[in-house]
């Protein structure tokens, strides 16, 4: 492994057991060092963004799926002239190319400020 994924591998052991001390017994996790966790060192499954999201959404009443905050974030970026480039490492695309494929749409804002 690269010194630096060492490294960093270090760092989260040593959170990792700063945060397992802070908690004391009230640590469900045991020995095990999930880097994704509910905050007591058990599983935090991916579904449960959605499910959290879903709540959050309810409660304030929005109406977006968490799926379409991605989509946003693209289209802000977009409108701000971030460079693609970055946007699409922002957006964990393989190529920019994709990035322009998906969200190849211009925006009121990006056409106003083209003319």
């Amino acid at each position: 492994m690269p010194r630096w994924y060492m490294g960093e591998l270090k760092d989260y052991y040593r959170e990792w057991r700063k945060e397992k001390l802070a908690l004391g017994d009230q640590w469900q996790g045991g020995d095990r060092q999930f880097i994704f966790h509910c905050g007591l060192g058990i599983p935090y499954y991916p579904a449960r963004a959605t499910i959290n999201w879903i709540k959050f959404r309810d409660t304030h009443g929005l109406n977006i799926r968490l799926h379409d905050l991605r989509h946003t974030m693209v289209t802000l970026l977009t409108e701000e002239g971030v460079n693609s480039k970055a946007i699409q490492q922002r957006a964990g695309h393989s190529s920019s190319k994709i990035t322009s494929d998906v969200y190849g749409h211009i925006t009121k804002k990006v056409l106003e400020a083209t003319a």
